[in-house]
């Protein structure tokens, strides 16, 4: 199974209209989680399941498309009551898709100066 640009438009509440940012954003989060995948998983003998594959694709793509719909990172929806609510959209696509991921693949980096001279 993969995910199609009809589930990104169900996952982030959208309409047929925008399926053209739907599949641009979904072939972004492709890439964004194939080379997540590519440079930090843990064990190449216990790769990621197509499921969780797919649901950390899918976040992503929701997460970027909501950032092309929001401008200055503001999303405004509105409740149950139809008052208008001001949500922040997710600075890192990745983040929830690196919590999927985090039991096949895990991201520790440093940076040290280096003493060379």
């Amino acid at each position: 199974m993969s995910v199609d640009s009809d589930q990104v438009l169900d996952g982030a509440g959208a309409g047929t209209a925008d399926g053209a940012i739907a599949d641009e954003v979904l072939a972004e989060a492709n890439a964004y989680v194939a080379n997540y995948i590519a440079t930090n998983l843990i064990d190449a003998t216990n790769p990621v399941p197509d499921e969780i594959n797919d649901a950390a694709v899918l976040v992503c793509a929701v997460d970027l498309f909501g950032r092309r719909k929001a401008p200055f990172g503001q999303q405004i929806m509105t409740d149950l009551t139809g008052t208008p609510i001001s949500t922040r959209i997710a600075a890192d696509p990745m983040a929830t898709a690196r919590a999927k991921l985090r039991p096949w693949c895990f991201n520790i980096s440093f940076s040290f100066p280096l003493d060379d001279e």
